[in-house]
């Protein structure tokens, strides 16, 4: 699959992007990124947080490419923080189940969880809930191509 891209601003600008439509869906982890230490702005007060940017596929809904059906996908960007309020404690108990202590974040790619799926006010796919999938083991052993 090629990323084309046109530098005289020919082609309108018009997206064919998909969003993951709205309502539950079964998603499987598959890209962990570390971002690093980025710079936050809350309300004036500028602050540097710990990063990283995960992206689940759902096999229940996917895009033709090349004549190829593929999985959509859905990301979330969330602060490394243990904080009750913080996002990533829940997403990892959501994926790891009774996990407690130190865990290692590469050892959450591949695993699977459900997820509900809503709108930004600008119209983008945004992750509401994650929570465990009980039949998870099996789609981790399927192999979306």
């Amino acid at each position: 699959m090629g990323l084309a891209f046109n530098l005289e601003g020919k082609g309108g600008g018009k997206s064919k992007f998909e969003p993951l439509s709205e309502g539950t869906h079964v998603v499987r982890l598959v890209r962990l990124v570390d971002l690093g230490l980025q710079r936050d702005e809350y309300q004036g007060e500028v602050s540097e947080r710990y990063k990283i940017f995960i992206t689940f596929e759902s096999p229940d809904e996917t895009v033709m490419i090349e004549g190829k059906a593929m999985p959509k996908f859905i990301s979330a960007e969330l602060t490394v923080s243990s904080h009750e309020q913080a996002k990533l404690p829940k997403f990892i108990k959501a994926l790891i189940p009774g996990s407690s202590g130190d865990i290692n974040l590469g050892d959450l790619v591949g695993k699977c969880a459900q997820v509900s799926v809503g709108r930004t006010a600008g119209g983008n796919a945004k992750i509401l809930v994650l929570c465990h999938w009980l039949r998870a083991n099996r789609l981790q052993k399927l192999r979306l191509s």
